[in-house]
């Protein structure tokens, strides 16, 4: 299982991922509860990003945190095959609309131009 905080802002996260390993290390360990990283794990990046469980799938594209993965899956994205087959100008327009910054003009639109070109290249 793969436990890191780099990217998490808040001491306090770090504190209870810290706190949530010992105890997984614990209970694997001394009780023998084997079964817990497989629970564990599928609540990482729910709680990492923030994100319901609809769209934790959505954000283990690189460049896709939460609320990236919530725009995309109310653009009807509801998986990464589907951004796959989706077109650049497809995943602007969500990402753009979507961002607080849209009545800025085409400079926001060129950045998310560009973050719409790299999820596209890692897919």
């Amino acid at each position: 299982m793969h436990w890191s905080c780099k990217g998490h802002g808040s001491g306090y996260t770090r504190k209870c991922w810290k706190v949530c390993f010992h105890g997984f290390c614990f209970c694997e360990r001394e009780l023998g509860w084997h079964d817990l990283e497989g629970l564990v794990s599928k609540f990482q990046n729910r709680v990492s990003f923030g994100v319901r469980a609809e769209i934790v799938e959505l954000t283990t594209i690189p460049f896709v945190k939460g609320s990236r993965a919530r725009a995309l899956y109310k653009a009807g994205f509801r998986t990464p095959e589907a951004i796959a087959e989706a077109s650049v100008p497809e995943i602007v327009k969500v990402l753009f609309e979507s961002s607080s910054w849209a009545d800025q003009g085409s400079a926001q639109r060129r950045i998310q131009l560009g973050v719409a070109k790299k999820i596209k290249n890692v897919i």
